[in-house]
């Protein structure tokens, strides 16, 4: 997604981009994301473990929603994994963090919008522009596979929303 912030890994030889591709495709790389979403999470001990059939709803500009039961019968689907836990409750927000498992086209945005807690910003799937989101407030924290990890600090813009919640809080 053109707006997620964070770390990408790029392969300078074939060879290596196939291995992290055959990795990432049998589920043996590892992504941590994290996300300011809208409203306060109420999931099952703070964590969640999603299964979830996806499918891309539109091209141009895309949009995945979560398929029918027939469609899912019919092929017409990707079944989704991934581990949610929230990390901190704000007002009206909360700070949740995502582990896919796989990884399929706006897997976590869809995702949390069909929980009812679309990414602040995500004005695609159902967030809104409150507490000075200017984007969708989705930031790749660390992809990791065998010897290479990438970790990326929360950008400015994410820790301004996050800080700006967290004063909202203290004030209240």
């Amino acid at each position: 997604d053109v707006e997620t912030s964070g770390v990408i890994l790029v392969a300078t030889e074939d060879a290596q981009w196939d291995r992290l591709r055959a990795a990432f495709r049998e589920h043996r790389g590892a992504k941590r994301y994290r996300a300011l979403v809208q409203g306060d999470v109420q999931w099952p001990g703070d964590r969640l473990e999603l299964e979830l059939p996806l499918r891309v709803a539109r091209h141009k500009p895309a949009f995945v929603r979560v398929a029918t039961d027939a469609e899912a019968a019919r092929g017409r689907s990707r079944v989704i994994e991934q581990k949610m836990k929230k990390l901190e409750t704000l007002p009206g927000a909360s700070l949740v963090e995502i582990e896919p498992r796989t990884g399929f086209l706006h897997q976590i945005r869809a995702s949390l919008a069909h929980l009812g807690h679309p990414v602040l910003g995500d004005l695609r799937y159902g967030g809104s522009r409150n507490a000075g989101a200017r984007r969708h407030m989705l930031h790749a924290a660390e992809v990791a596979y065998e010897e290479v990890t990438a970790v990326a600090a929360d950008p400015d813009d994410f820790c301004a929303v996050l800080n700006g919640l967290r004063s909202a809080q203290a004030g209240a």
